[in-house]
């Protein structure tokens, strides 16, 4: 019993990377709206749609990646859903991004990137969730459940410094 009690911490402190991993994109890309605005030559409508977007790609597969958490297991779900959101991070740092197209980004192509990271990103959710109710018991599984969604809030924080950072370089080389 001992070492499933130390192994579910190193299970707890891999869902609370994960949630923080994704509520850095999540949360960041908001922050970096006047730069964007600026840069893409946005529209505050245009602006707005590019910004929700991810949220909405969120919203429509949270249900489908509850339906595959509980038929593959959260630890393939949020390794698949990690590394499937980071691939269209590259992809919107390569090709979606004003310094890397000659004729300009449209904002439905950039919205749809975004809600294609937000659908794979958004099995973090399901699948950190399941693990927190699989390894903790009734008794603590609410601290279990704070500390992991504290993660969201701790990364939305330190998303001032970083993605300013970020969309400064990618933005304007």
């Amino acid at each position: 019993m001992n070492k499933k009690n130390n192994y579910r911490w190193f299970v707890l402190g891999i869902g609370v990377l994960a949630q923080a991993t994704f509520a850095m994109g999540f949360a960041g890309i908001p922050i970096t709206g006047i730069l964007m605005r600026e840069s893409y030559n946005f529209s505050l409508h245009e602006l707005g749609f590019v910004l929700g977007s991810m949220g909405l790609g969120v919203a429509a597969s949270e249900i489908v990646w509850g339906i595959i958490t509980d038929k593959l297991g959260d630890k393939t779900v949020l390794i698949l859903g990690l590394w499937s959101s980071t691939l269209v991070f590259v992809v919107i740092a390569l090709w979606f991004t004003p310094g890397n197209s000659n004729s300009g980004i449209k904002y439905l192509h950039l919205g749809a990137a975004l809600a294609m990271a937000g659908a794979c990103g958004g099995s973090i959710n399901s699948s950190s969730g399941r693990t927190v109710m699989q390894w903790f018991d009734d008794s603590e599984r609410g601290f279990a459940m704070s500390v992991r969604q504290t993660a969201c809030n701790s990364s939305r924080w330190g998303n001032w410094y970083w993605f300013t950072s970020l969309a400064s370089i990618f933005i304007w080389f």
